[in-house]
């Protein structure tokens, strides 16, 4: 595995960490004259940089010590609790916490009048702490909340900020073309004079998403170099995991298109260098999520240049992973992956009907049906594969099969998707046919 090394911070960064800790100092001694509410609009305006920066920890000392100070039922109470649950959300061992936070945040809101702007930001957190845990039909109510909150306000960024995470999560639930109708109102909403902000970055690489998924490979590529400079510039290190791990797919589906074997290679060794990267960069930063999508991605890409001990390897740290954040959705499609590694590793088709009968039920409780739809149609195929093998092999074998077929028919009905149950129906009836003249 990777070893672990120091975040770099730009040396704006470093500048504005000193004057923050300096700040925070002062303010900390009992004979401190310093303002909270000057301290306190210091750190939020520092928060992105410190979580960026793998500094969500101390970071959270600072909103919990200054909190304790302002008073409650005012807009800076608020403000902070709701950076407070941000912090929380990007610290593993207490992301189960924020939950309590973003509730009590958008509770202390609900009784402040002429606050819209900063109302909206607890609900685009909460959202953001929601689809996390793949509540994406939760997440998205709570982004639509703030946009309705911004509907007659001239919050532009934060607007744009709201239908960019509307977009994401319609993109996470597949529905690519409902997201870039959102994306597409968050990058109009943007003012000029913001247009390298940290948050349209997210944006646009967020866009970018969907769009790989519509095949529309060259303003996908656009957005995502527009979001690497900004990262670069700003050293946003956890975001910019997000667009390499976007650009390395990009350079897998060049991979597809290509006819050159040797060209082939080039895109399949940028790809993997862009998630070997990624990896390195997002360690220090101690970003679980961003790398247990990365572990995948590289994972998915070593089983696709046969290295499928290495992809095992990676994937199979992947589903620890999610599984200890609770990010549902992407444990379904890693357990997709382990499974068709292990058929193509081992040869080992009821281990795979294992895990992609675990993803096919992960989907279906989130009502996740793109996700639901990728298992069953590896379910199909697997099965498809052992039937032919088992028409030819010992009764117990193909008595075994059946019974696994006949299995996944019954869930695959269960869950709605008559289609594919349908599709193992002539499998199910060439082995009968067989066992009917068979002896054991």
């Amino acid at each position: 595995m990777e070893t672990q090394s120091a975040i770099q911070l730009t040396r704006e960064q470093q500048a504005r960490l000193n004057n923050l800790r300096a700040v925070v100092k002062r303010q900390l001694r009992p004979t401190s004259s310093v303002d909270p509410e000057m301290v306190a609009s210091i750190l939020l305006k520092n928060s992105e940089m410190m979580r960026e920066a793998g500094l969500a920890q101390e970071q959270l000392d600072y909103l919990l010590q200054i909190r304790d100070r302002t008073p409650d039922g005012g807009s800076t109470h608020a403000i902070l609790t709701t950076h407070v649950a941000v912090m929380k959300d990007a610290i593993d061992d207490l992301r189960n916490e924020a939950e309590l936070d973003h509730k009590a945040a958008l509770n202390e809101f609900s009784k402040i009048e002429g606050q819209p702007e900063w109302h909206a930001e607890a609900h685009v957190a909460y959202g953001r702490h929601l689809i996390t845990f793949s509540h994406l039909k939760r997440a998205a109510e709570h982004y639509q909340k703030a946009v309705d909150l911004l509907k007659d306000s001239d919050a532009e960024l934060m607007s744009a900020v709201a239908q960019g995470e509307l977009g994401r999560a319609y993109t996470a639930r597949g529905q690519f073309d409902t997201a870039r109708n959102h994306f597409e109102q968050a990058l109009a909403r943007i003012p000029d004079q913001v247009e390298n902000h940290d948050d349209i970055a997210r944006v646009k690489a967020d866009y970018a998403t969907a769009l790989i998924q519509l095949n529309d490979l060259p303003k996908a590529e656009t957005l995502l170099n527009e979001a690497l400079q900004v990262c670069n510039e700003q050293g946003l290190w956890v975001l910019r995991g997000q667009v390499r791990r976007e650009l390395a797919y990009i350079e897998q589906i060049k991979a597809d298109q290509s006819q050159d074997n040797a060209v082939i290679q080039v895109y399949l060794d940028n790809a993997e260098s862009l998630l070997k990267q990624t990896i390195t960069d997002l360690l220090p930063v101690a970003d679980t999520l961003g790398l247990a999508v990365a572990y995948h991605d590289l994972g998915r890409l070593e089983a696709r240049r046969k290295k499928y001990d290495d992809a095992f390897i990676h994937v199979t740290l992947s589903i620890e992973m999610f599984g200890r954040l609770g990010n549902k959705r992407n444990l379904a499609v890693a357990h997709i992956t382990l499974g068709q590694i292990k058929l193509l590793r081992d040869g080992d088709a009821a281990g795979a009907v294992e895990h992609l009968h675990n993803a096919l039920s992960i989907a279906d409780d989130l009502d996740d049906v793109h996700t639901e739809t990728q298992a069953a149609e590896s379910l199909v195929r697997v099965h498809e594969l052992q039937a032919r093998r088992a028409v030819n092999d010992r009764l117990a074998i193909r008595m075994q099969v059946l019974d696994q077929i006949t299995f996944t028919r019954a869930k695959l009905e269960e869950a709605e998707l008559p289609n594919f149950a349908n599709r193992l129906d002539p499998l199910i009836t060439r082995l009968e046919a067989v066992d009917a003249n068979a002896t054991p």
